[in-house]
């Protein structure tokens, strides 16, 4: 068995990530991998480019999207939506996740996707729970676990067997009641109590863990106008402090995935489901444009 980064992120997830497709088309070569995924944060900007890259490797591209979840938490004004990640298993799933992608542009405004959307556009799509950001995650750390319980419920009764409980370690340093160890720990007590599997993924940035100070500068370059906020140089030892909260956003090994997620896990299946959900997925293709046979009125109908 083998171990798949299916959480990755390209330089389409704008300003927080590093590597084109090709490039994790590359790596994942180098890893001696013939698939690939990419799930850019409420794009499918990637998707083309993965493609193509797939053609010329003669790999299999998977594609997918990490999808901004509407916050059903009413009273978080702040908090607008959640991280969830999605994958297309096939064609349909591929037509399904544009159509969200759309959607979430068109009608809802944002790249925010409602809960009851996602439910009723599930065919062809596997589902992971998603990162620290998720709504899992959102809801433990507000210390709701029922809520959680009934939402990985509903999940599985959409979902059924394509729908999986991701699985990180970072490191995290949290302002929460809860460490990231006991958010996991508990997320894989509800995933034994429901008979849901879980997955390992690594919500990979870069490609190798040395990138980690290029995609710092990278991080610090794009937001610090914004933010306000400046980068920590240690001129002795010539290192900046990381953008991101903890550490292992990268295109990670098996070993080293294990490395990572053993800190919450001795589960070793949280690693090669990564495999079994890879060899669920079959070949998809980019839907080919049709011509506009009234351009100018169907445009202006948009």
């Amino acid at each position: 068995m083998s171990f798949y980064n299916l959480h990755v992120h390209s330089l389409y997830s704008y300003k927080d990530a590093l590597p084109s497709p090709l490039e994790i088309a590359k790596k994942n070569k180098e890893m001696g991998l013939n698939h690939f995924t990419i799930t850019d944060h409420g794009s499918v900007g990637s998707w083309i480019a993965g493609f193509q890259a797939a053609e010329e490797l003669e790999m299999q591209f998977i594609p997918g999207i990490e999808i901004y979840l509407e916050n059903q938490d009413k009273t978080n004004k702040k908090q607008r939506y959640h991280h969830i990640t999605a994958i297309a298993k096939n064609q349909i799933g591929l037509k399904n996740l544009i159509k969200l992608y759309n959607n979430s542009y068109i009608k809802w405004s944002k790249k925010i996707t409602p809960k009851n959307i996602l439910l009723e556009n599930h065919e062809g799509i596997i589902l992971l729970s998603g990162c620290i950001s998720g709504e899992p995650a959102y809801w433990l750390m507000n210390q709701q676990d029922d809520k959680v319980r009934n939402m990985l419920q509903e999940y599985k009764n959409v979902f059924k067997d394509d729908f999986y409980i991701e699985l990180q370690y970072h490191g995290l340093t949290l302002d929460s009641p809860i460490s990231e160890k006991e958010v996991y720990f508990k997320l894989q007590q509800f995933a034994k109590e429901l008979n849901i599997q879980c997955v390992a993924t690594t919500d990979s940035h870069y490609l190798n863990k040395e990138d980690s100070l290029e995609h710092s500068l990278y991080k610090y370059i794009h937001y610090k106008d914004f933010t306000g906020k400046d980068y920590k140089y240690d001129y002795k030892k010539n290192t900046i402090e990381p953008a991101f909260n903890g550490s292992g956003y990268y295109m990670q090994t098996e070993q080293e995935a294990w490395g990572y997620i053993k800190n919450i896990t001795q589960d070793y299946s949280a690693i090669t489901n990564s495999e079994l959900i890879v060899n669920k997925c079959e070949k998809t293709h980019f839907p080919e444009a049709k011509p506009l046979k009234d351009m100018y009125n169907e445009l202006h109908s948009l």
